[in-house]
């Protein structure tokens, strides 16, 4: 009897050990949850050299930002902010819209940021708009 007791008492371990591993796999794996969205613009013509979106990661005061730069058509303005998390990459993404309905012929080099909380430190990777982006790691100066 005491065998059976034994092996009951294992199994429960076991499964108490498989099922915490599981909740915190489960847990890490939630998306950042977002504080904070600024369409910060155009900085100007875009010169053709920047090939892929580039992220730089902001840490401040118990918050994580990653600011993006990409280029896109001229003359639009940014809205409604858009997040995914998988295995540790976060797909950052926003809606541009033309105000005035126009087309502008040209491209442009835009910039946003995102703010986070201090659970997006252990982001590993950031794409825009599902573009492969490469995170150039802290912000030059800050």
């Amino acid at each position: 009897m005491s065998k059976i007791f034994v092996r009951l008492a294992i199994s429960i371990l076991a499964a108490l050990v498989i099922s915490e591993a599981f909740g915190q796999s489960a847990a890490s794996e939630a998306a950042p949850k977002l504080q904070s969205f600024e369409f910060i613009g155009c900085s100007g013509d875009s010169d053709g050299k920047l090939s892929k979106p580039e992220v730089w990661r902001v840490t401040a005061d118990k918050q994580v930002s990653f600011l993006t730069h990409h280029v896109d058509s001229c003359g639009l303005e940014g809205r409604r902010p858009t997040l995914s998390f998988n295995n540790g990459t976060l797909n950052l993404g926003y809606e541009l819209y033309s105000p005035s309905g126009m087309a502008v012929m040209c491209d442009c080099e835009y910039w946003a940021k995102f703010t986070f909380g201090a659970e997006a430190s252990g982001v590993k990777a950031v794409t825009v708009g599902g573009q492969q982006s490469e995170l150039r790691g802290d912000w030059p100066g800050r």
